[in-house]
This record gives C-alpha cells, structure tokens and sequence, in this order.
C-alpha cells in the first residue's frame, strides 16, 4: 500500500485524498492531517476545500505559520485579498515570534553581538502599531543583549520603547528602575520597581505574548514543542518566572531603599526577596539585577 505522503510524491492526488479522508476519520483532531489533505485537495484545484481543512487545522492548532501563508494564497486566488493580508501578517508575526522564542530557549544567544543586529532586523520587520506586544518583547531582547555588551543607554533606550509599547511589561520596568540607579537616579529607580511591583500575575515576556498572537496559553505551547520534539526542554511555569522576577524586583527595591535612606522600609523588601529564595549578604558590596 502506497501512504498518502508517497501519493502526493508521485501526483496521486485522488489517491492521497481517500487516505487522508480515512486517517481523518480514524483520528479527527489530527491537525497536520487536514494541513495535507489542503495540500492534495490545491493540487486538483478544490480551493474552497482546502481553505476549509487549512482553517480547520489552524482552529485545532493556530502556530504553524505555513498553514496561514497557503491559506493567505488559497484567499488570494478566491479574490478575498483582506482575508489573504491578514494571514499573510499572522504568518510574518509567528515567524517573528519563533526567532524571539529561539532567543527565550537558548539564553546563551543573548551574549552574541550579532544578538543586537539580528532584533534590529526583527523590530524593523514588526508593524509595532498593530502588533505592540510582540515589538515591546523584542525591544526589551535587544536592551538585553545592549547591556551585556555594556551599551547601558542604548539598554535603557529599548526598555523605555518596551514600555512606550507594553507599559505592563514589568521585567523592562526593572531593568529601567537597574539603569536609573547606576545613573543615580534613585528615586525614578524607586518609582519603577514600585510600578513593577504592582503588577501582578505577569509572565511579561511570553505568556503574554503568546496569548495575543494565538488561541492558547504559553504552557499549552510548552506542552506542544515537547509532544513533538523531545530534544526540546520544557521551560518553567508561568508562576516559577513570576516568583522569579517578584524576587529580584523586592530586592532591587531594597537597594534603592537603602541608597535613599530609608532603612526600615528596604528591610522589608529584603525580607521578601529572602523568602522568595534570594540569599541577602548585606555585608557586600549591594548591586541591583536585571
């Protein structure tokens, strides 16, 4: 028996139809199946058909960004041009995440100088009037990678663009509040780890960011790249990251309470970010974290 992948090879088109119709009917939330059977049914000219199994695949799974570039095609060729444009951005916009996301998994990255160029190129491909979110996150990448080579007012000038962006965005509200106080700037420092503060329940960086450009949360695509590809890690949960950034922002706040005199109020911040799991030696030189 020849599979229905081998069909679509040697132009069996109808072929491969009959067999993805019946992989289907055996195991109907299988997303890539509808994705192939689009594929077959373009080939033979059914394009009403293969934009319906493309928008089923994408209802079922709404990351792959080749399903909404073909399916932006298959519009472009039925005269609905709006609809061919808007899929032909939510593809650009998920490509755009992933080299984000590649940057979230393999940390290391960000110390490259190349780091800097390849988000230039990324923010200057973004329509951040329409897509703020994913422009704040890659602006706040490159004010990273900015201050590790040590260029700490291009740093500051893309964490202040990623709050011009995402004003919720409480990592690069800490990492202006860490560059004002290196400044001097104690009490703009201050009002930034307070605002940071006040924001609860933030996964800034991607929880955010994946719930804006698809349908799910950012542990469902966790769950995802790990289904399909074991070389993957599977990365925090939301709440690990907010403790995370909860702790380094009480202890930031700390410092700066110190810096301004106010003794008995930076002891409780300190007292926060030890129970969060920060180890305090007050006896040491006291610098604060991006």
């Amino acid at each position: 028996m020849v599979k229905e992948d081998d069909k679509i090879k040697i132009k069996d088109y109808a072929g491969a139809l009959k067999e993805y119709d019946l992989a289907i009917q055996l195991e109907p939330d299988w997303f890539e199946g509808y994705t192939c059977r689009a594929w077959a049914k373009e080939e033979i000219g059914d394009y009403v058909g293969a934009l319906e199994d493309l928008t089923r695949s994408i209802e079922y799974y709404d990351f792959v960004s080749n399903d909404y570039h073909r399916r932006g095609k298959i519009k472009e060729k039925l005269g609905d041009y709006a609809g061919s444009a808007a899929d032909f951005h939510k593809a650009l916009m998920i490509n755009i995440y992933c080299e984000i996301d590649f940057f979230f998994r393999k940390p290391t990255t960000i110390f490259k100088k190349s780091t800097i160029s390849k988000f230039t190129t990324i923010i200057d491909n973004i329509p951040l009037e329409i897509e703020p979110i994913l422009g704040a996150v890659a602006c706040y990448y490159r004010g990273k990678a900015k201050c590790l080579q040590e260029d700490y007012s291009g740093a500051l000038e893309d964490f202040e663009n990623c709050l011009r962006l995402n004003p919720q965005h409480r990592v690069a509200l800490n990492a202006c509040g860490v560059l004002y106080f290196k400044k001097g700037l104690h009490t703009k420092a201050l009002k930034n780890f307070n605002n940071a503060i006040s924001i609860k329940d933030s996964y800034d960086d991607v929880d955010t960011l994946t719930s804006q450009i698809f349908s799910h949360t950012y542990s469902d695509h966790c769950d995802f790249y790990y289904l399909v590809s074991k070389k993957r890690h599977r990365l925090p949960a939301s709440n690990e990251y907010i403790d995370y950034s909860n702790k380094i922002i009480h202890y930031n706040r700390a410092i700066t309470k110190l810096a301004l005199g106010q003794q008995k109020l930076a002891i409780n911040d300190f007292q926060k970010a030890e129970k969060l799991g920060v180890n305090i030696n007050l006896k040491a030189d006291l610098e604060p974290i991006i």
